[in-house]
């Protein structure tokens, strides 16, 4: 605030044009009140005669003598914010979107680990349900075996030969159901017309036995319940093998499933065979297969019946199953997830799976507790994380600011008042602040008051700057930590299947990449693409198609589809024997774009039905239906894999109708350097920390035919290998060890021991 002396100004008129500040205002009243002498100073007056000139009257802003002209004069300013908001608006908006961009990426981490536990529990449901179907048709091989008998037919016979062959029948029937005691129950032999037994193991031959009468099944079931003489009407009708759902066994007194088969001879049926085996049966196989204690599982029949479970048989079996499984049952899906309330009252998370030879399903249950503890567990971490790194943000930023904001706050009410008053501010406390205490004492000295004043608030700038330098620096830090936890994250695959995995698939995109830069990313040929993927195996792999340049958006995908097929015939197919052929050939199509065709022939042969889809393929299938929006096939032929895609012309930059000509000139091929040209020495010592690095360079020597010794993985293994006697030949170093280790104390003991080092680092 500057106090002008102008003639024809009165000091009066000197206040109100500065009525923005009461305050200030009243502090020049008062010192004018005081000072008399000072008059002259707000308002001219003439020298020679004497009166002061009044000011023009009408003048906004200004008083005169008959008053005020604006009447918001004495309306108070609207409130500014104070340094220390200021400040904390800066932090919080820095930290904030950081610590949402963690949580974030922290939720889709645990996310993803939630499902890979489920599709851990559909893996196990898969080799339970396999378990189940093997004992159903291990079971039901038993009527089949003993319905080929000659005493079959004799038993069925006319009597008395009869009564003879329906013991002996018993006999050889006990037999049998000795070398299975733990899954056969008894078995049992009724005639095909009128359904009457005839046999059965839990009674001496010769015994009355009961006329089979209407059956019962358990309460709670749901569907149609088929009498004795409707299914006994099905079976001579289809001629098929029968298993049952629950039944009460009225001679068995308990529970039964049963496996029913028609006796043929020729196109007629004699009689009926069945196997009856207890639920504990099934029940064993499942607790026998049951990861922990925690999960429990059960198998359903059709009509949702739990006839066995892993746990607590006695009370759940004949028990309707819970509602989702009911609803599961009544539908035609193979497979499915379902959360549910178990019949124990706990919340699960359930898989289930229909069996191949029976309309029963395998369910697998986990508490939800177990399957998203390490969710909740994540979440609290990362969120207490924040919130401490927020609040410590946020009471750095209101202290730093506090202090900084008073006593910048009192420099601007010590110049305000030179301003006002033109007389030194009253004496203060000693400042905190150097540059404050140095701009306090230049205010004091009239002359040097603006360049003390102008030093400091150079000062306080260059301050802020380097204070937002070192928030931006932190927070390209943080982001940099979260990511390494995301790529490190476990993906449910051994490490070293994970590294092999990832490396092959990162090279491939590298690959790709590294081809997009060749062409300032305006795409890339196919024919390149391909042969820089099967360039490993050149000798076994056949390549053909016109020139297509492929989009730039459709580069790293294809590259990444062709990787997998790759990596898939150099483990299991083609590629993995020497006289196996990979052909990939591709054309236009007229109106979709570019077929590509993969063919393996001479790999090995696929026994059995084809393998599951794994993660390639289902990678594959992600790629070529979602990302390039094209189509992808394959079929198991008995000459070997045959994989079909399309590209939709949209993914095509440019296309040709011919292949490239003879004269075209191929790319130079890489040149080896010969063995001759120089020479290494046998014994070799390898110091890296990095285990995946260090494989590599372990890997790499031993192809060329040398001894490794390590790969040493810390100081203090990389010092004991270099005392070893004899020494070394030679060493591959890196130089930063981590944990605060470098490799210069090796590097002295080589030094003195006369061994040659190269030193390989990521510092360059």
């Amino acid at each position: 605030m500057r106090v002008e002396h102008r003639p024809g100004r009165g000091g009066d008129e000197a206040a109100a044009g500065r009525r923005q500040d009461r305050p200030a205002r009243t502090a020049i009243r008062r010192a004018t009140a005081a000072t008399p002498a000072w008059k002259p100073a707000y308002g001219h007056r003439n020298m020679q005669s004497g009166p002061t000139v009044p000011q023009q009257q009408g003048t906004k802003g200004m008083a005169g003598p008959e008053g005020d002209l604006d009447p918001n004069r004495d309306r108070p300013p609207l409130p500014k914010a104070r340094f220390r908001h200021h400040l904390f608006r800066l932090v919080l908006v820095t930290t904030l979107p950081l610590a949402i961009l963690a949580l974030v990426l922290v939720i889709w981490n645990a996310r993803e680990r939630r499902e890979d536990v489920l599709r851990g529990l559909d893996a196990t449901n898969s080799a339970l349900q396999m378990a189940v179907d093997r004992e159903l048709r291990v079971t039901a091989a038993t009527p089949e075996i003993l319905g080929t008998s000659q005493l079959v037919d004799a038993a069925l016979g006319p009597e008395p030969a009869a009564a003879s062959a329906i013991a002996a029948l018993h006999r050889q029937a006990l037999a049998i159901i000795a070398r299975r005691p733990a899954a056969l129950f008894n078995i049992s032999l009724s005639t095909a017309e009128a359904p009457r037994q005839l046999l059965n193991t839990l009674v001496p031959p010769g015994t009355p036995l009961p006329a089979l009468g209407p059956l019962r099944y358990p309460a709670g079931r749901s569907g149609s319940q088929p009498g004795t003489r409707e299914i006994w009407t099905e079976m001579v009708a289809t001629r098929q093998l029968r298993i049952s759902d629950l039944l009460w066994g009225p001679v068995a007194k308990g529970w039964l499933i049963g496996l029913s088969l028609p006796v043929l001879r020729g196109d007629r049926v004699i009689g009926v065979l069945t196997a009856n085996i207890l639920p504990a049966s099934i029940g064993t196989i499942l607790r026998e297969l049951q990861p922990g204690s925690d999960q429990v599982i059960a198998v359903v029949d059709r009509t949702g019946i739990i006839l066995a479970r892993s746990r607590d048989e006695h009370v759940f079996v004949s028990a309707p199953a819970s509602p989702q499984v009911r609803a599961f049952q009544e539908g035609t899906a193979g497979s499915g997830r379902v959360e549910a309330i178990s019949r124990d009252g706990v919340p699960v998370y359930g898989t289930l799976r229909r069996l191949a030879s029976v309309p029963w399903s395998v369910v697998y249950t986990a508490p939800r507790s177990e399957v998203d503890a390490p969710l909740y567990q994540t979440l609290w971490i990362a969120g207490t994380i924040a919130l401490s790194a927020i609040l410590a943000a946020i009471g750095g930023a209101l202290w730093f600011g506090g202090r900084m904001g008073r006593e910048i706050e009192s420099l601007g009410a010590d110049a305000q008042a030179i301003a006002l008053t033109i007389s030194p501010p009253p004496r203060r406390p000693a400042d905190a602040v150097r540059e404050v205490a140095q701009v306090r004492d230049a205010l004091h000295r009239s002359a040097q008051a603006l360049q003390a004043r102008t030093a400091a608030q150079k000062a306080a700038e260059e301050h802020r700057l380097i204070l937002m330098r070192e928030i931006d620096h932190r927070a390209k830090n943080a982001l940099a930590v979260v990511l390494s936890v995301v790529r490190l994250a476990p993906r449910g695959s051994s490490p070293a299947h994970f590294a092999a995995t990832i490396e092959g698939r990162i090279s491939a995109m590298a690959r790709a990449h590294s081809l997009l830069a060749a062409t300032a990313w305006r795409g890339g040929m196919l024919e390149t693409l391909a042969k820089d993927e099967l360039a490993p195996h050149a000798g076994q792999a056949r390549i053909s198609g016109p020139a297509v340049q492929l989009a730039a958006e459709a580069v790293q995908p294809l590259a990444m589809v062709l990787h997998e097929l790759t990596a898939n015939a150099t483990q299991h197919g083609a590629l993995s024997a020497p006289s196996g052929q990979v052909d990939l050939d591709w054309d236009m199509l007229a109106q979709n774009g570019l077929s590509l065709r993969w063919r393996e022939t001479g790999g090995p042969p696929l026994l059995g039905p084809p393998p599951p889809p794994g993660f390639g393929t289902r990678l594959m299938r992600q790629i070529m239906q979602r990302q390039l929006k094209g189509e992808i096939g394959t079929e198991w032929a008995p000459a070997g894999l045959k994989v079909t895609m399309t590209v939709p012309r949209q993914m095509l930059a440019a296309v040709a109708q011919s292949p490239p000509g003879p004269d075209a000139a191929a790319p130079p091929a890489p040149q080896s350097i010969p063995a001759g040209n120089f020479t290494l020495p046998p014994r070799v010592l390898v110091v890296e920390d990095e285990a995946l690095l260090a494989l590599e360079m372990e890997s790499m020597l031993l192809r060329l035919g040398y001894q490794v010794l390590g790969p040493a993985l810390d100081l203090q293994e990389a010092l004991a290998l270099a005392k070893a006697s004899p020494p070394p030949d030679a060493a591959v170093l890196d130089v930063n060890l981590g944990r605060g280790e470098w490799i210069f104390p090796v590097i002295d003991l080589l030094e003195t021991r006369g061994v040659p080092y190269v030193l390989a680092t990521g510092y360059g």
